[in-house]
């Protein structure tokens, strides 16, 4: 990654778990100048935008102003999503410095980031995990990477196993899912995130209490999640109706070699599709032991991890 040697970059994102500080460390690993501005300063909270929604726009304004009033010459101006810059100050920060090549990456489709598909053009290359938007718009598709990758090979400690967020559809699949595995024989670490409130008034509105072996109230880290990912046989990728692209947990499956099984019929799309890793869930849950138990791995997987993700940027 030798065109970031010496270079000023502007890098603007979400602080997003570790996301944000591997991306960075890898700017700075090859040389680069980096200025952070992180998208959302944590003070803009739900509580905080309910109770100034009037102004929310104007305060983004002025927190960019703020933040980008200091003129830089940068070399390369690089944003995750965007979608809380105004319009105005993001294509002022692009006139401002007519030698940096801009670049935007969306890892939220559209229909969820309004400001991303306003601000898009203005860039000189703007990218998508989400093939949808893609075909619809003039953006470059690049899926998303992993961070984390077992040195070495590890004992799978679970038959299959899901870290998401709390949704009815998801838990109500996972009941189903738990029977069947149960009445097999398999293991399993199911842990879908719900904060107290929010079990509290799920339990109410259903009529009966979350089952707490599928729900739970404690957050876990992107680096426990991969540990959990690496030690199963099979990852259960079960998707929202209005999910777009594929998933960060895809990739940290594909890093350690862990099966697939997923509601995703748009990963028969990509690169990495390989039938004997990865199969798509219809309703009628069944388990074919023999894939489970097959050894298999990804081919070219490398390309995926963070590092080689962040070079793919700057080598053109």
């Amino acid at each position: 990654m030798d065109n970031l040697k010496n270079k000023k970059l502007l890098f603007i994102s979400s602080d997003f778990f570790e996301l944000r500080s591997a991306m960075q460390k890898e700017f700075e690993n090859a040389g680069a100048d980096v200025t952070f501005i992180v998208n959302k300063p944590s003070y803009f909270g739900s509580l905080f935008n309910k109770v100034f929604k009037k102004y929310m726009s104007v305060l983004y304004a002025f927190y960019y102003y703020i933040k980008l009033y200091k003129k830089q010459n940068y070399d390369y101006i690089f944003i995750i999503n965007g979608e809380f810059i105004p319009y105005n100050q993001c294509q002022s920060l692009i006139k401002n410095n007519p030698n940096a090549k801009s670049i935007l990456y969306c890892w939220d489709a559209f229909s969820s980031s309004k400001n991303s598909q306003n601000i898009y053009h203005l860039f000189d290359v703007s990218y998508s995990f989400s093939r949808l938007d893609c075909r619809n718009h003039d953006l470059q598709y690049k899926p998303l990477f992993y961070i984390y990758q077992e040195k070495e090979k590890i004992k799978k400690e679970y038959d299959f196993s899901t870290v998401a967020s709390y949704s009815e559809s998801r838990y109500k699949m996972l009941l189903n899912i738990k029977k069947i595995l149960i009445q097999n024989d398999f293991n399993y670490l199911f842990h879908l995130f719900i904060r107290e409130i929010g079990l509290y008034r799920e339990s109410k509105r259903l009529k009966h209490k979350l089952d707490k072996d599928i729900c739970k109230t404690m957050k876990l880290s992107n680096m426990k999640t991969s540990e959990i990912i690496a030690k199963s046989k099979c990852v259960l990728d079960l998707i929202d109706s209005t999910h777009e692209g594929q998933s960060l947990r895809i990739f940290e499956c594909i890093a350690n070699d862990t099966k697939i099984l997923t509601t995703n019929d748009s990963i028969k799309s990509e690169e990495f599709y390989d039938g004997k890793m990865i199969k798509i869930l219809d309703e009628d849950f069944t388990i074919d032991s023999e894939w489970l138990n097959y050894e298999g791995c990804y081919a070219n997987k490398d390309q995926y991890h963070v590092s080689n993700w962040v070079k793919s940027f700057f080598d053109n």
